[in-house]
């Protein structure tokens, strides 16, 4: 079986494609494409399922987790957005996207939120300035 989105050949018993992580059993497009060349022998363990996949796959065939979730795309890019818009602006929205980002299970997540407070900071110490002037 070829997955219908990218090419690469997946066995029978997979659930998800091992490159671009589409969903295999969901699909009902007939795949006519040639299979992706070039993989790497070697084993990879899914940190989710511990399943083990072939080296080189992005997703687990298995359970459809990125393996490396440093490939996995940025799914807070709105929250972060308008958390520097909110921040910039000396707004208390800013403060709840930066507390949100804050707590996420994310590195990057986590520095945008970091430095989203740090923003609302220096507006407090400049409020603070002003106020006293």
């Amino acid at each position: 079986m070829y997955c219908p989105e990218c090419g690469t050949e997946s066995s029978d018993n997979t659930n998800f494609c091992q490159q671009c992580g589409e969903n295999l059993k969901q699909s009902s497009e007939l795949v006519t494409k040639t299979p992706k060349t070039g993989s790497t022998n070697g084993k990879v363990k899914c940190p989710v399922c511990h399943a083990h996949n072939p080296a080189g796959v992005s997703k687990c065939k298995y359970c459809g987790e990125w393996i490396d979730k440093s490939n996995a795309p940025y799914p807070h890019t709105l929250s972060t957005v308008l958390g520097y818009i909110f921040a910039i602006l000396g707004g208390w929205l800013g403060l709840v996207f930066g507390l949100y980002l804050l707590r996420q299970d994310n590195k990057k997540a986590k520095l945008h939120g970091k430095i989203i407070l740090g923003i609302l900071g220096l507006w407090v110490l400049i409020l603070i300035a002003l106020a006293m002037s």
